[in-house]
């Protein structure tokens, strides 16, 4: 206590910590100069609040703040241990690697929001308060800010797409595989997203997580199949839409089917002039692909001479062919088609020889109840392979007709016994009409 007469400094100290000072003067403690002891202090403002504490402060993302973003400016919050003063923009500093470039600092007392844009780049936005940059309502300065989120990560940048395939040009695959991969993971990618042109998708496999697909493409049509994905069908983390993918488009053809040709039989006279016809080799395409037709082998002397668009066979000379000599000629014929993936077949087409004067060797009876002469046989049945067998009745009633006998015929018409008598055949050929005739007993037991 320092002063004298009636006005006293009371000066106070020791204080062991943050709190309040109040004094008070008790009745009875001093006289005035009649020696009247004093009444008790009359107080209006004995109380001074003690602070030597300087203000500490937490950084952390607002709330509502998403982490990665997309958008501009970020926030921050700034929560103080006590009410602050002077704390304005350039108390806080910036970092990361976005680029960021301007603070606005908005609030009062203990509670601000720190407001970060100017970002030149994706990247972090990170902020801090450096220590004695305010002060309390005390005059102490703030310690250096402590953080438990003060970073936040900026994405500006649309994540792409890109459709890829070992295959290109064009393919003969009816699955053909397709990659489907984004440049950063995403959200709401689904296969309804898809475009697809003259083609279905199927096996349709995450790979990575929210980035990589893998797929089959199913051609429709031969032509040309296009897929492609739209923009903004799905988001990243930041929630940026995505950029529209390539067009992925590749030319489907179907596979080449090979020719189809079977072993063919024809015969000829051995005195017939050249040119003659003999016959045609028939041969199918299931892609219905021209074809042409070539002789590879078995043409001695080159007797014969084959139409390379229809597959027509004829005589190449005259007086070339020799019953004594050579009864039949085995052609190795192979058939090609005009498709960029050129495919052959081949086939045996005999040629049977047929010799001048020659008598066509068959019974003239059969007895279909007798095992030894049960069926009308033609010897040598081989060499008619392309003759029609027609057998009449007296009357000229039709009891069988074939082509390429077997000799099968037993004297039936219809699957019934035809009764016994005198029947007539013809046997004429379909190629050059060489034509036999005759008669048949018919004689049951």
């Amino acid at each position: 206590v320092t002063g004298s007469g009636s006005v006293y400094n009371i000066a106070v100290s020791g204080m062991t910590g943050d709190g309040t000072v109040i004094v008070d003067i008790a009745s009875g403690v001093c006289t005035d100069i009649l020696g009247k002891k004093n009444l008790s202090s009359i107080n209006t403002d004995n109380t001074v609040t003690y602070d030597e504490s300087r203000p500490i402060v937490e950084i952390n993302q607002a709330s509502g703040q998403t982490d990665p973003t997309s958008n501009s400016p970020i926030n921050f919050t700034a929560t103080f241990s006590e009410d602050v003063e002077d704390f304005i923009n350039l108390d806080v500093s910036i970092s990361g690697t976005s680029g960021a470039t301007t603070v606005v600092v908005t609030g009062s007392g203990a509670i601000y929001n720190i407001e970060v844009s100017g970002m030149t780049g994706d990247g972090t936005v990170i902020v801090n308060i450096t220590e004695s940059v305010c002060t309390d309502l005390a005059g102490n300065d703030n310690i250096a800010s402590t953080n438990t989120d003060n970073t936040v990560t900026y994405d500006g940048t649309r994540p792409t797409v890109l459709i890829s395939s070992i295959e290109s040009g064009s393919t003969d695959l009816t699955d053909i595989p397709v990659t489907i991969e984004f440049s950063e993971p995403v959200q709401g990618f689904s296969l309804d997203d898809i475009n697809l042109t003259n083609t279905n998708i199927s096996a349709f496999i995450e790979v990575n997580l929210g980035q990589k697909w893998t797929a089959n493409l199913n051609p429709v049509n031969q032509g040309i199949i296009e897929m492609s994905i739209n923009a903004d069908i799905a988001t990243d983390n930041a929630n940026n839409g995505n950029m529209a993918s390539n067009l992925f488009s590749i030319t489907y053809v179907l596979a080449n089917q090979a020719p189809i040709i079977q072993n063919q039989q024809f015969s000829i006279n051995e005195d017939s002039e050249a040119g003659i016809f003999i016959g045609t080799v028939i041969a199918t395409d299931e892609d219905n692909d021209n074809i042409s037709f070539d002789i590879l082998s078995g043409n001695t002397d080159d007797a014969f001479n084959i139409n390379k668009d229809n597959g027509e066979i004829s005589l190449s000379t005259s007086n070339i062919l020799d019953y004594e000599k050579q009864t039949e000629y085995l052609l190795t014929v192979e058939v090609t088609d005009d498709n960029p993936n050129v495919l052959s077949a081949q086939a045996i087409i005999t040629i049977t020889i047929v010799e001048l004067d020659e008598k066509l060797a068959a019974n003239n009876i059969i007895t279909p109840n007798d095992i030894r002469n049960k069926f009308w046989i033609i010897e040598d049945i081989q060499n008619y392979a392309d003759y029609e067998l027609t057998i009449r009745t007296a009357t000229g009633q039709v009891v069988y007709k074939t082509i390429n006998y077997q000799n099968n015929w037993a004297g039936t018409y219809n699957n019934k016994n035809l009764p016994i008598g005198t029947y007539y055949y013809t046997l004429i050929s379909t190629i050059n009409r060489n034509k036999y005739s005759g008669f048949i007993n018919l004689i049951r037991n």
